[in-house]
Formats: structure tokens, sequence, C-alpha cells
């Protein structure tokens, strides 16, 4: 997709599985949504819903981001991201709350930032991080939260990805869901 005012746009990090299958989206993407269900009904198959109690932040519809997509400008410009707003998916929340097949519930000692990645035009210098609490012991972010991205600059892609405490991790790395919504991304002129 791409946004027509700011020019956003979500690559997509296809791999053919064979057999014609490609999974584009479970290898790092952003969907555009306006799914919504409760949290003991989040699993895999509602990935892209938040919270029914929750609206988006604005309008109806917010992008539901998962693994660690890259986001770039479709007018192939660099741009400075004022900031955006973010929340927790219900299948995150649920498996935060129960835990599942692949990963314990949340302890006391439970840490999971989302971490906002700027880059150059080249693709490899960094601008920069910038990093967000979702999860701070049991405490999940239920709610719109504000992330102000203006210290990462003039970027041509943002990288998103996950921080995690041990207990989050196994031994193929982070096993929480990796799905975060975002709402109202703020570009500078």
């Amino acid at each position: 997709w791409t946004d027509a005012t700011t020019s956003l746009h979500s690559k997509i990090n296809g791999v053919d599985y064979g057999h014609g299958m490609s999974w584009a989206y479970w290898n790092g993407g952003a969907a555009v949504s306006n799914y919504h269900s409760t949290i003991d009904e989040g699993t895999s198959n509602t990935q892209l819903s938040i919270p029914a109690d929750l609206a988006a932040h604005s309008g109806s519809n917010f992008l539901m981001i998962y693994g660690s997509p890259v986001l770039d400008f479709k007018d192939g410009k660099a741009h400075t991201m004022k900031g955006l707003w973010i929340t927790n998916g219900t299948f995150f929340l649920n498996v935060m709350a129960n835990g599942n097949d692949y990963c314990a519930k949340a302890i006391s000692s439970t840490q999971i930032s989302v971490v906002f990645e700027g880059f150059k035009a080249d693709g490899t210098t960094s601008t920069g991080t910038v990093k967000y609490t979702v999860q701070n012991g049991t405490n999940s972010l239920k709610s719109w939260q504000y992330v102000d991205l203006s210290s990462l600059g003039e970027i041509s892609s943002l990288k998103v990805n996950y921080e995690a405490s041990e207990d989050m991790k196994g031994k193929d790395g982070y096993n929480a869901p990796a799905y975060i919504a975002v709402d109202d991304v703020e570009i500078y002129k």
C-alpha cells in the first residue's frame, strides 16, 4: 500500500515457499485493517485486530505491522517523520495474558519494546532508534500512545523491530506475537 498524502509505502517482504505460495505479510509487512476482537479471541486468526472497545486513533482504519518490516516513501525522497500512534493488537494481548504453544505468558520481569530505526537512502546507514515499551511486566499497552520519531531526522526508510527480555525468547529468538497497530503517522512537509 501507499498513503497518497505522505507517500509512506509498505514494501512486500515476500518469500516463495514453492508451489506458487508467497507469504508476504508473514515475513514482515503492514496491512491496512479495521478489525476488532476481544482480547480472549486474540489468536493468529484475529491477527489484524485491536481490542473491541478501542477505536482506531482516528477514522476507521489503522495499520497492523507484523515482524520486522521496512517502510519507505514511494516518491523516493527522504522525509522527516514527526511521530505516530501505536497500540497492541489482541493476538499479542491474549498471549501476554495467557501464553500459547510458542510463548509463555508475561511475568513480573517481562519487558518488550517496539524499536523504530531510521535509515538513509543507502538502506544501511542508521540515523538512530526510538524505543517504546509495549509490555512492562504483566502490564500491556492497551490504549493509543504517541511515539515521537523526530529524533531520527531525515530518513528514506523506517524499520520496525522488537527487543525483549529473556523470558520472551526461545531458540529461534523472539517468541511473542510481533504485531503492533499504528495510526496517524505524522510526517513534516
